[in-house]
């Protein structure tokens, strides 16, 4: 069987969003669905034994009322674990199924249509051995299919991996991929200084002939089969990236350049991002590969 995207369900209505971006990504991917879900365990208590087995037959059955409502087509898998905590249960899940992505939702506080994390998706974005995607409130009522694939975009290496799990997902699907490079105007970066310091002489054309670069550098790196629009959008890079993720089936971004490799980190922006974004989230590990040259643009899609 091949590598899986893991779901974490609770076995109730908030798992209709997750279910939905999993399909949607296991499809994409030609993959198997693994369904996990963490039962109630006290490790401080003394054992019931009868106890423990209604609450894992409870579990097993819940599991199976939702893999019969999936489409045929679709693999499950279905893992049940007794635990105290259900980001506990969906890392250790991740460690033993070594899945292409863990798929979690948003919590129901926030606005329909936006990503918002409750605590289980919280703390698998600090530290998940895997990519983590977070389905937005209300998803399942409109999956969207992949047509726009936005990429938060600074050259960094982190924005790298980014890209490049996009290019894939793109080639998967026949989307497009539009990067997003944030710059944040002088009169704000002046806000931010001390008193009686103010923006160098020059620094104004350094910033847009930096721009241009990061601009250049991920035209030259998406192929042409899946280049979608190479964007500069201006203001705070959270705020400006949520912005633009309105019109996105998908925003991917990096984890922060410091930390585990192989790990879910979030830094300032990422971190801003999973609670405004008003498309299905990506967030992408730092890896560990060098920093690839650019690739020559391709003239024919393959298949992912």
């Amino acid at each position: 069987m091949s590598d899986p995207v893991l779901v974490g369900v609770a076995l109730d209505d908030r798992d209709s969003g997750p279910i939905a971006l999993g399909i949607g990504l296991a499809r994409l991917a030609g993959a198997p669905l693994a369904l996990v879900h963490a039962y109630p365990h006290d490790p401080g208590m003394m054992p019931v034994p009868a106890y423990e087995e209604t609450l894992r037959e409870e579990a097993g059955a819940g599991l199976q009322r939702l893999a019969a409502a999936l489409p045929e087509q679709i693999e499950v898998t279905l893992h049940a674990y007794a635990s105290a905590s259900r980001s506990r249960t969906l890392h250790a899940a991740a460690e033993s199924l070594r899945p292409l992505a863990i798929v979690v939702g948003s919590t129901h506080r926030g606005r329909v249509g936006h990503v918002l994390p409750g605590g289980v998706g919280e703390r698998l974005l600090h530290g998940a051995p895997c990519p983590v995607a977070i389905a937005p409130h209300g998803y399942a009522a409109k999956p969207e299919p992949l047509k726009e694939i936005g990429v938060a975009f600074d050259d960094s290496p982190e924005s790298l991996h980014a890209l490049e799990a996009a290019i894939e997902l793109a080639r998967a699907t026949g989307a497009k991929v539009s990067t997003y490079t944030a710059t944040e105007p002088i009169e704000t970066v002046q806000a931010t200084m001390a008193p009686g310091w103010s923006v160098p002489p020059g620094y104004s054309v350094a910033r847009r002939e930096r721009a241009e670069q990061i601009l250049e550098s991920a035209h030259r790196r998406v192929p042409a089969d899946v280049l979608g629009a190479t964007k500069l959008v201006t203001g705070h890079p959270a705020t400006a990236l949520a912005d633009a993720s309105v019109g996105l089936d998908l925003l991917v971004c990096g984890s922060r350049g410091y930390g585990p490799l192989r790990a879910v980190l979030l830094g300032g922006v990422s971190s801003a991002l999973a609670h405004t974004v008003a498309c299905p989230l990506l967030i992408v590990p730092r890896g560990d590969v060098a920093r690839p040259e650019p690739e020559p643009e391709a003239t024919t899609a393959t298949t992912g």
